[in-house]
Parts: C-alpha cells; sequence; structure tokens
C-alpha cells in the first residue's frame, strides 16, 4: 500500500484559532439579562448547556426552566447580530501561533474551516483578522443538518474541498 499524500488540512474555528467560546458566553449572558431572567436561572441554563448542543436545544432548555416560549431561529439571528456587533467593538483573540499555523499550511495545502458557528459569524471573525482569504471552504453550522460532532460537517467539508478523508 503506498503513502497517501496530505492535500487539505480542516480546520476547527472556536477555541482552536480563536478564543471565541468566551465571547459567545458573555453575549448569551448578555442576552439573558436583556430578556430579564433571573439571575438563578440563568445559572440553571448555563449548567444544562453542553458544549456542541444546537440553538434549537439551547432554546428548548431556556423555555423549559423559564417557561417561556422563544425562538429559536429568531433569537439564533438576534445573538448572531450581538456577536457580530462585539467582534467589531471589541474584537475577539486568536490563539498564539494560529496566524503562523494557517500561514505556513496555507502555502502546500488546501485550507477549510470547520465550525459550529453560524457562517456570517464565522465569516466576520475570520474576515476581522484578515484570515479569510487563506481559507478554501467554510462550513458552518447553516451548510449541514448535524453538527459536529457529528462527521457531516467534516465530510462536507471535504467533498468541498474534493479531498478524501485520509487525504
Amino acid at each position: 500500500m503506498g503513502e497517501i499524500e496530505l492535500k487539505a488540512v480542516v480546520f476547527d474555528m472556536d477555541g482552536t484559532l480563536f478564543d471565541s467560546e468566551g465571547v459567545y458566553d458573555e453575549v448569551f449572558d448578555h442576552w439573558m439579562w436583556q430578556h430579564k431572567i433571573p439571575k438563578p436561572l440563568q445559572t440553571k441554563i448555563n449548567a444544562a448547556l453542553l458544549p456542541g448542543i444546537t440553538w434549537d436545544e439551547v432554546f428548548a432548555i431556556v423555555n423549559q426552566i423559564t417557561g417561556k416560549k422563544f425562538n429559536a431561529q429568531v433569537e439564533r439571528e438576534k445573538l448572531s447580530d450581538q456577536i457580530i456587533q462585539y467582534v467589531l467593538d471589541v474584537g475577539v483573540h486568536m490563539k498564539p501561533g494560529a496566524r503562523a499555523a494557517v500561514e505556513k499550511l496555507a502555502q502546500r495545502y488546501q485550507l477549510g474551516i470547520c465550525t459550529s458557528s453560524i457562517r456570517r459569524v464565522a465569516e466576520r471573525v475570520l474576515r476581522h483578522h484578515g484570515m479569510f482569504e487563506y481559507f478554501q471552504v467554510l462550513t458552518a453550522v447553516d451548510d449541514v443538518t448535524y453538527q459536529k460532532p457529528n462527521p457531516e460537517p467534516y465530510a462536507h467539508c471535504m467533498a468541498a474541498l474534493k479531498v478524501e478523508p485520509e487525504e
């Protein structure tokens, strides 16, 4: 069996290239404050939120704990607007070494992003740091039926890059 040539590198974005997870937490906490959700319920909601859950699941938890009926799609868009504004006003820190790694790998390989973020948020963060142009493919949560850790986002990204998983 011959050697397989590496053709592409697919990156996660939040927590890997950028310190964005804390930003999302801060914006969501602010959203809860805006909607006058009492602090004890906010604590209960935050304790119930697990990494990798969908916005539908987040708002099912919020609705269950608060007894309210927030529309996940509407609130997701509002939160996306707030995250984008945060990125523009405050910024999001890039992880140490991330830029150098991306620049070096881009000289030799196709690059893709596979993120659980909404496309317009991911694009804004990448553009804010001048990183968008390094990536030939961006697969966001809006592009797939199932989000990570399901393999669908990775398969979508690799198909767009026209590479096999072993490549």
